[in-house]
This record gives C-alpha cells, sequence and structure tokens, in this order.
C-alpha cells in the first residue's frame, strides 16, 4: 500500500481563508501554527492580518448620502475587481434617525466620523464611531456662516477629540476665515483667532480632506501646505516646492503621509507620479523629488502601491484616474482592476482613508438619550 502524503494547508486552502482562520485563532495556537508551516509567518506579519488581530480596521469608508460602506485594505492592496459584493456595510450608523448626513470629516485614526444631519434649516452636527456603533449629537457650530473645511483628530487614548471648522464671513469682500474649536471635555465649541489672510481651501476639501501631522492639520491650498496646530490653535503656510508652485498642476495634488512623513503627491502632464517628502518638518525642508511612471514596473512595489491605491480609492480625481482613457489600460493589466466596475460601485459617494479600533469612546458614549 502506497502512502500518500498529504498537500500542505497552503495548497489545499485559498489564502482568503488562511487569513481568516489566523485571524480568530487563539495566539497560544497561532504560535503553534507558524511552527508547523513557515509560510504562516508570511501571512501573520501582513499589515491587514496584523490590523484584524487587533480588531482594527483599515480601509476605505465610502459614503453616497444614504448609507456607508466599508471597503477592506485586503481587497483594496490586492487591487481585486471592485463591487458591491465586496464592501462591508456599517449598518451601526442606521441608529440616526434619517438616512441623509454629510460627511464633514474623518479622523485619521481611531474611526471618527464627524457628520452632519439634515438639510439648511434644520442641521445638527454628530460625531460617530462606527466600528462600535455611536453616535451622539454635538452642538452645533455658527451655521449662518458657510463652512470652509471642517477636520476631526482623536486623542491619543481615543476616548477625546476636537473638531476645527472653518467658515466664511458673511460679507463677500471680507478676506479672512472665522475659526472655531470643539472641545470634547468641555462639550462646547469655542472661537478662535481669525485667520487675517485669503486662504482658499479647494471645493472638494471633504473628499481630499486633511493630514494630521506633528500635532497640525494640513490642507493643500493655492497658496501653500496651511497648517493648524490643534493644541496651541495656531497657524501658519508652508511654502510648496518648486515643481507644486504651478496652478495648473494644483487640481492634480494630494497632501498626505509617506512613511509618517508629509509629503505631496503630484500626477504631471507625462503621466508620473512625483512625490515629494518633508524630510524636516520645523525647518519645512522637502527632500528630492521620487518619480514613477504609470507604465512602470516599479507600480507593483508595495511601498508604491500604497500611493496608488489611495489615488484610486480617495481624493477628487481619483475616479478621473481611473476612468482616463490613457490610464484605463494600466490599472486593468498592471492592477488587475477593472476601472469602470470601481467607478460605479461608489455610485457619486465620497471616499475616506479610515483606520479604527473597536474600543468604544467614552466621549461618544450618551447614544440613546440624545438621538
Amino acid at each position: 500500500m502506497v502512502a500518500i502524503t498529504p498537500l500542505p494547508i497552503n495548497e489545499v486552502l485559498p489564502e482568503d481563508v488562511i487569513i481568516e482562520i489566523l485571524t480568530n485563532l487563539h495566539p497560544d495556537d497561532l504560535s503553534v501554527c507558524l511552527e508547523i508551516n513557515h509560510k504562516f509567518n508570511q501571512l501573520v506579519n501582513d499589515p491587514y492580518v496584523k490590523s484584524r488581530q487587533s480588531k482594527t480596521l483599515c480601509g476605505y469608508l465610502i459614503h453616497n448620502g444614504h448609507n456607508y460602506s466599508f471597503l477592506p485594505d485586503q481587497l483594496a492592496m490586492k487591487c481585486l475587481e471592485v463591487g458591491p459584493s465586496r464592501f462591508e456595510v456599517f449598518d451601526n450608523l442606521e441608529i440616526l434617525k434619517q438616512r441623509y448626513t454629510t460627511v464633514e470629516a474623518v479622523s485619521q485614526c481611531r474611526g471618527l466620523v464627524c457628520c452632519v444631519l439634515g438639510g439648511y434649516l434644520n442641521k445638527q452636527y454628530y460625531v460617530c464611531k462606527p466600528a462600535t456603533g455611536q453616535c451622539r449629537a454635538i452642538p452645533n457650530p455658527k451655521l449662518r456662516f458657510e463652512t470652509a473645511a471642517t477636520a476631526i483628530v482623536a486623542s491619543l487614548s481615543g476616548q477625546e477629540f476636537k473638531i476645527v471648522r472653518f467658515s466664511l464671513p458673511r460679507s463677500g469682500t471680507s478676506l479672512y476665515l472665522r475659526c472655531e474649536v470643539f472641545d470634547s471635555r468641555a462639550w462646547r465649541w469655542h472661537r478662535c483667532n481669525d485667520i487675517n489672510q485669503d486662504i482658499r481651501f479647494p471645493g472638494d476639501w471633504r473628499r481630499d480632506g486633511a493630514v494630521f501631522a506633528h500635532g497640525s492639520m494640513h490642507w493643500f491650498t493655492q497658496q501653500g501646505i496651511f497648517a493648524f496646530n490643534m493644541h496651541k490653535e495656531t497657524w501658519k503656510l508652508i511654502a510648496l516646492p518648486v515643481e507644486f508652485k504651478d496652478f495648473e498642476n494644483k487640481h492634480h495634488t494630494k497632501i498626505t503621509l509617506r512613511d509618517a512623513k508629509l509629503s505631496l503627491v503630484c500626477i504631471n502632464h507625462d503621466d508620473q507620479v512625483v512625490v515629494r517628502r518633508m524630510d524636516c518638518y520645523f525647518e519645512e525642508e522637502w527632500g528630492p523629488p521620487e518619480v514613477v511612471c504609470f507604465s512602470n514596473a516599479q507600480i507593483q512595489d508595495h511601498s508604491w502601491l500604497r500611493i496608488f491605491i489611495d489615488l484610486i480609492y480617495s481624493s477628487s480625481f481619483g475616479p478621473n484616474s481611473l476612468s482616463n482613457y490613457k490610464w484605463e489600460g494600466v490599472w486593468k493589466d498592471r492592477l488587475n482592476l477593472n476601472a469602470k466596475d470601481a467607478t460605479k460601485s461608489f455610485l457619486g459617494g465620497d471616499v475616506f482613508r479610515f483606520q479604527s479600533d473597536s474600543t468604544p469612546c467614552k466621549a461618544l458614549q450618551q447614544v440613546t438619550s440624545e438621538l
């Protein structure tokens, strides 16, 4: 009788099934599995698997005005064809009385969402945490002033948060911005010093969003990078690198973090992606440009892939990139991404980079009584 050697488990089960098993194992059982099969070590060290083990959600929050969906990094980074079945629906946010909301801002970590419920005459601000199903109304800012930009940041503990809102003066000739900050510890808005400069946020600031680094929120504006320190409640303008000062390119520029450093990403007219990192934030020194072409094999490099995927799924020019006939072949051939299906799946919704833990936020505990 001939003995039959069983096949390794990674040749029997699909990788996504193995990942699902590993992320639900007890730590002691997981260590045994790692000793049995060394390939499991690679899977366990994958950022997505680590986030699953720590109960952290990493991916993209899609909001189309009526519901919220979530596209995990596991699917986004593997560049699979994106369809409605790929999304996980956040049913938790259905605790709101009405379905229609506008997302004003999403925190860079801890998964806090600042949203506005209702129309022009009956707006109500809320802060929600979709991963825990928490949602709490907060006092409204001065709604008679039109919003210019909003950002929310969570504390390191995730139990407190701050919101900054810039609004336009009622006089169209005044070249300044009103500034209000909401502090969850005091549970109220307070007025900060006006921004006495003509700062013009992009019209799609909700989609392009703000980036939190070095204690400040950052926006890309026509005048430069506008930085507002959330602790000191002061602001400054950071000068742009020379190649980013061309106004035409500003419609194709996104502010982001690369290797935990404030960075600018630009798509130029040669279908190249140019990245500039700020090597020294306090001296405002920019590092040398990094350039990669869409048709270059570098697109398969993991560090570059994160930038490409972020351009596709978030920012105002992501959907335009998907539908651009010059790049569609690149997306499909190199990334195995069906541009038509991906664009259709967003249904005109806003896409936000999203990262959240599953720990309830104490500042949002009063849920039922306030809804």
